[in-house]
């Protein structure tokens, strides 16, 4: 699928543009909005040549050239852009890039950002060309935890059977029923070859008030520690506490303000618009 915008205003959401021979969306002029939307597939995933296009809030994965940019004013924030092979960005006119996601398939290194031989030469994430401002890029692995290459879930065949007790019950229930709400994944207590346990610990050494432990070769784990439980003031953040787990449970890793998933702790435990963005792409739209 493919849009080619020509000179028209336009603005696309909640949307999978995928696999054409050439361009995931073309705009020559005019002005347009793509947010919350996959670029994935093409030999662009973008391509401008002139007016004025925003991107937030994408997943550009996949293509040749996730962006490419020959004119116009042109901003990609707030995204998930990732094996691309030749170029995450291209431009021969500057664009704004900041606070991006650029891949890196070690977690562990210090070295963050999109790889440029001059500006950034350990970046371990994809090319850019000169003109990106990449800086700061974002550190956090957004959706990464659901991407197929890491296989980090606790889904089995579109379901998630949990068993296990918490002092926490009654928001554990509110966060099932959040997710429950959204399709496909259906999210049941069922001791019988359950995918995920809850249980509760009381240490102070942990910096956590919950946390999902995934293990490939038994069942995963969330864990509420009581020690910081306790801390919080109302049952609204523990609601969102145990929505946030459950989302890691479900393949989504932090993102931003607004969501479920940022890693702040607000009374806000209802999903936001970039948590059912990314749960669609997961299980739904891949």
């Amino acid at each position: 699928m493919f849009y080619n915008s020509g000179s028209s205003n336009v603005s696309i959401s909640y949307s999978v543009l995928s696999d054409s021979s050439r361009f995931g969306f073309n705009q020559s002029s005019g002005t347009s909005t793509l947010s919350k939307v996959a670029l994935q597939g093409h030999y662009y995933g973008a391509y401008i040549s002139g007016g004025t296009s925003t991107i937030d809030y994408a997943i550009v994965e996949l293509n040749t050239r996730g962006v490419g940019v020959t004119g116009g004013t042109v901003s990609v924030n707030d995204s998930f852009i990732a094996d691309n092979s030749a170029y995450g960005i291209h431009a021969t006119t500057s664009v704004d890039a900041e606070d991006n996601y650029w891949g890196d398939d070690d977690l562990d290194d210090e070295d963050i950002g999109p790889y440029h031989p001059t500006t950034n030469p350990d970046g371990p994430g994809d090319i850019v060309s000169d003109n990106v401002d990449y800086d700061p890029p974002e550190e956090l692995p957004i959706l990464i935890a659901g991407k197929d290459s890491y296989d980090v879930y606790s889904v089995d065949d579109d379901e998630i059977r949990w068993d296990g007790s918490t002092t926490y019950s009654s928001n554990w229930s509110s966060a099932v029923s959040t997710w429950n709400a959204e399709d496909p994944v259906v999210i049941s207590q069922n001791a019988t070859g359950k995918d995920l346990g809850i249980s509760d610990i009381d240490n102070e050494n942990y910096e956590w008030y919950a946390k999902w432990y995934h293990y490939p070769e038994a069942v995963d784990v969330i864990l509420f520690n009581e020690f910081h439980m306790e801390d919080l003031t109302s049952e609204d953040e523990k609601d969102r506490v145990a929505t946030h787990e459950l989302g890691h449970a479900l393949g989504l890793s932090h993102s931003f303000s607004g969501n479920v998933m940022d890693e702040t702790v607000t009374s806000v435990s209802s999903l936001g618009s970039f948590d059912l963005f990314t749960y669609y792409y997961l299980w739904t739209w891949k």
